[in-house]
């Protein structure tokens, strides 16, 4: 299908990409059908999701399939595994884990390639299990999103017409499909599209996370022949919706479109993408659109309902952006790639990724001085962005991006492009101790014979001894976690493990944070939530057997 455009140049170029596979982006997990360059074409849902003991789990289309593969060192993966029917074309998966470990993945079945439609289907896995439970969901759909707190799930969809939204429990998916789940906008008018539908979620102390969707308006009637809609203006961009937990009503909290009266070019809806850090409210949006023949692709923030939004760059992108975990206020990371050659979109050796913060005000603030490229000419497309990373012996490895990487034009891998032969932390004894105000908790539970340690509310690992870890709590605070026994077979910016562990854990600085040991837990199965006096609520779910999660629904000051 693409062999006329391999010539001996590109050949030559791409072939010396498969050593960049092999070594700097090191993991390939699977070759892609070459036809298919769908593969992590989804921008607005994640392919990548990171469980509690810090495996990574992807999602992706391969060749009319969905495919999934798991990790916990990103550089070894397992052998891919079927998660759709091979009776059924099937395309656009996105991928969550839950607070119990459980899977869930919600893709596009019985896909027309023609009109972009199908069915909506959902799968899961329980965590350790072997098989994949599969079930239709929504009877007619395109583009679907989800995202997970607790034991449950949320997803929103298109229908081109309008965006959906329907929620439940990870594990009891609704036992016929639905037709339509609740309406968040919609319009008859046939030059009026809704695009690229993204979901994320805001925890509230005491009660329900509150869902935000955003997604791209695509508004074009210079053209129609129905009297009520034709119109010479035209209208493009994102649109962020809040659902009001009382009504089930959703209301548009923010925009950013562009109009234009009678364009010669008309407009496109390219990109977008939508996540947030749901402990301290944060919401990060990427988007790209064209207007006029004029493209633009903007980054924008948005915190108790107040949105501020940059200029990337003026290029039709396709366009990925991932929240920072809870120990950096406002940190994200954006990761882009131009549209590319001719014929094989957003495939171009341009693929990029920067990182920074945006606490607040009109603009971030970059931690990487300029942008990251992946791969100095290397083909490479759709980088997903992320945050990952673990502490072993061999030193730290840290992905930056998931991605599509060309070989020799007949070829395509899967790669992640990891941060690697960083030091461990210095072992050394922690010097001082300075106090926090906030409210800061460790939760810490048995997973078989190892004692795992969730602090990604303590803060991020600062140094990690054989006995002890330092962790920066913020505000000029830090908090030492110690042990009395145990060996640290893994640590990571949201905890450790550790093998064989006996004793007490304790805690030093940060206000004396509150320490909860739920032991070796196999019985207790469903949710619970606990609502403190002073604003903090905590809520927790087991599934049976020798595992346990959890999940921290809000801090308070």
């Amino acid at each position: 299908m693409y062999g006329w455009r391999c010539t001996l140049g590109m050949v030559l170029m791409l072939a010396a990409s498969l050593s960049f596979v092999t070594s700097s982006a090191k993991a390939q997990f699977d070759r892609i059908t070459r036809a298919q360059w769908g593969s992590l074409e989804h921008g607005n849902g994640d392919q990548l999701a990171i469980d509690r003991l810090n495996n990574l789990h992807v999602a992706y289309a391969d060749g009319g399939f969905i495919k999934y593969v798991t990790s916990s060192d990103g550089d070894q993966w397992t052998v891919p595994s079927l998660v759709s029917s091979p009776a059924s074309l099937s395309a656009m998966p996105a991928i969550t884990v839950d607070s119990a470990g459980t899977i869930a993945i919600v893709y596009v079945g019985q896909y027309d390639p023609l009109t972009e439609m199908g069915r909506i289907y959902f799968a899961f896995k329980p965590l350790n299990g072997a098989t994949w439970n599969v079930s239709e969901i929504v009877t007619l759909g395109t583009q679907p999103d989800i995202v997970s707190h607790g034991h449950d799930v949320h997803i929103t969809w298109t229908t081109f017409d309008s965006v959906h939204y329907l929620s439940f429990a990870t594990q009891v998916p609704p036992s016929t499909p639905v037709l339509f789940g609740e309406e968040i906008d919609g319009d008859t008018c046939a030059g009026h599209r809704f695009l690229r539908p993204s979901i994320a979620l805001e925890l509230v102390p005491c009660g329900a996370p509150i869902p935000r969707v955003a997604y791209l308006v695509e508004f074009d009637e210079t053209n129609s022949m129905d009297p009520t809609c034709a119109s010479l203006i035209t209208e493009v961009g994102p649109r962020v919706c809040e659902r009001d937990p009382a009504s089930g009503t959703w209301a548009v909290e923010w925009s950013d479109t562009l109009t234009a009266i009678n364009p010669v070019n008309g407009v496109e809806a390219v990109s977008l993408s939508l996540n947030s850090n749901a402990r301290d409210k944060h919401f990060f949006l990427a988007y790209s659109d064209v207007s006029d023949g004029s493209a633009r692709t903007r980054i924008a923030h948005g915190i108790d309902g107040v949105w501020d939004s940059v200029a990337h760059d003026s290029y039709k992108n396709h366009v990925h952006v991932q929240a920072k975990p809870a120990s950096v206020s406002g940190g994200f990371r954006f990761a882009w790639v131009e549209e590319g050659i001719p014929g094989l979109p957003f495939v171009d050796p341009s693929a990029s990724h920067r990182s920074g913060t945006w606490p607040s005000g009109p603009a971030p603030t970059w931690s990487d001085p300029t942008s990251v490229q992946i791969a100095q000419q290397r083909f490479i497309g759709r980088p997903q962005a992320s945050w990952w990373g673990r502490c072993l012996t061999s030193g730290h490895d840290r992905i930056r991006a998931l991605f599509e990487a060309d070989g020799a034009c007949s070829l395509i891998s899967l790669a992640t492009d990891l941060e690697t032969g960083l030091s461990c932390p210095p072992m050394e004894p922690p010097v001082a101790f300075s106090s926090c105000q906030t409210f800061r908790e460790l939760r810490t539970a048995r997973v078989n014979t190892w004692q795992v340690v969730d602090t990604r509310d303590l803060g991020a690992i600062v140094e990690l001894g054989p006995s002890y870890a330092v962790y920066d709590v913020g505000g000029g605070g830090v908090a030492v976690v110690s042990w009395s026994a145990g060996v640290v077979a893994a640590a990571w910016q949201d905890g450790f493990a550790l093998e064989g562990f006996e004793g007490e854990i304790t805690v030093e600085g940060a206000g004396q944070p509150t320490v909860f040991d739920y032991g070796h837990l196999s019985q207790y199965d469903g949710p619970f939530e606990t609502c403190l006096g002073d604003g903090h609520i905590f809520s927790d779910g087991f599934e049976s057997g020798d595992t346990s999660a959890w999940d921290l629904l809000a801090d308070g000051p």
